[in-house]
């Protein structure tokens, strides 16, 4: 055959509307909406958003499967939070007096890089006593430590532990004086078996027995700090103390 003709006739066959290139095929495809790819990737896009709404409906019942799967033997006491938030915890070890702010919470976060934020407890209430540590009978003052997402109790058990290491100190003379604050620890968390594992822990169960301690399943996205009630009783002999403004560390 003629060179010219067979280029020809190739032209006239790229240039038939039947048969257009595999390239543009596929652009046209895209362009009205028939892509394979946008369709996996908007179904898969879907996917996801729907699965992350239902772990977020079922985030309370996720983690008490997960509790009652691992019991205490996943996460590790956190024995360092003196060092990373001196100012709210280095008491418990070198025997100094806290450092509270007066009027306000420290809120502190041991999972977003040591953030601490300062703030009151309920937006702008001061809470019970002014911010100050209050004087006890005793002339020891009190520090409460409230955990939002205890678990089974990582954060707060190693502060009871050297609580209770450092009153022994006092005892035997080998303390500053005066007597360290009681240390008072209020923890929330939406899973009933973290709570019941926590509540089973004989350093929370002796700093129950003393009232120094409590524990709540309580889902604070959804239930006020007003409605859990940390003191006092039901009978009217004591009064109630309600979670909110009673928080020296949240």
């Amino acid at each position: 055959r003629r060179p010219g003709a067979s280029a020809s006739s190739s032209a006239a066959a790229a240039a038939s509307p039947s048969s257009p290139p595999r390239r543009q095929r596929r652009r046209e495809g895209r362009r009205q909406g028939g892509g394979g790819g946008d369709t996996d990737s908007s179904r898969r896009g879907r996917e996801r958003e729907a699965a992350f709404r239902e772990f977020r409906r079922n985030a309370s019942t996720n983690w008490n499967a997960f509790y009652n799967r691992n019991g205490t033997n996943f996460f590790k006491d956190r024995h360092y939070l003196h060092k990373a938030f001196p100012e709210e915890f280095a008491w418990l070890y070198d025997g100094g007096a806290p450092r509270p702010e007066n009027g306000t919470t420290r809120v502190v976060d041991d999972v977003d890089d040591g953030a601490v934020a300062t703030s009151d407890a309920t937006g702008g209430a001061p809470r019970d006593g002014g911010g100050d540590v209050e004087a006890a009978d005793d002339g020891r003052g009190d520090v409460r430590v409230v955990e939002i997402g205890c678990g089974v109790g990582n954060a707060v058990l190693p502060l009871l532990e050297r609580h209770s290491e450092l009153m022994r100190r006092y005892r035997e003379g080998d303390a500053p004086r005066p007597p360290p604050p009681r240390l008072h620890v209020h923890c929330l968390d939406f899973a009933p078996s973290a709570i019941e594992l926590l509540q089973e822990d004989p350093r929370f169960a002796s700093a129950a027995e003393e009232g120094r301690a409590t524990a709540h399943v309580c889902d604070l996205s959804s239930a006020h700090p007003a409605t859990i009630f940390v003191g006092g009783s039901d009978d009217g002999t004591a009064p109630r103390t309600s979670l909110a403004n009673s928080a020296d560390v949240a």
